[in-house]
């Protein structure tokens, strides 16, 4: 898989915990990720520093878009977990970076790639996974009691 280009005006960038917490929740209505969550995910056997990316804004430096996948080693299997665009940057080539640069990252580590999203996000994942290339209509769904 070729190198992919980032749209005019906009560059990699690191991002501290605090600030990758802080971009995911600006992206979504209801969202309550916190630094020590992110935290919590650097510890995990999957986590790869190298699969975690941030965009920002030439002029200015703030994070715009922002990626992190997962890589299970033993099975091959690489995750795309949390992949944002802020809501004024979108539609310019993004998101779109973001998943084919983290589908660059791992195509020599990862046999296979599964994606997640909700399928009523008024962002439209699917839109974007599909555009990368991904095919397939599985779907599964996560179930829980409800607390009384």
């Amino acid at each position: 898989m070729q190198p992919v280009a980032l749209p005019k005006g906009y560059a990699l960038c690191k991002a501290s915990p605090a600030e990758l917490a802080a971009h995911i929740c600006s992206c979504y209505a209801s969202c309550n990720v916190t630094e020590t969550e992110v935290l919590r995910w650097q510890q995990r056997k999957t986590y790869a520093a190298d699969l975690w990316l941030a965009v920002c804004e030439e002029a200015g430096g703030q994070i715009v878009a922002s990626g992190i996948a997962e890589l299970d080693r033993e099975i091959g299997e690489g995750v795309l977990e949390w992949i944002q665009v802020s809501q004024e940057h979108r539609r310019r080539g993004l998101g779109q970076y973001i998943v084919l640069e983290l589908l660059r990252r791992m195509q020599e580590k990862a046999r296979f790639v599964t994606v997640s999203g909700q399928c009523d996000d008024i962002s439209q994942p699917e839109k974007l996974y599909r555009a990368c290339g991904f095919t397939g209509d599985d779907m599964w769904h996560v179930l829980r009691e409800r607390k009384k």
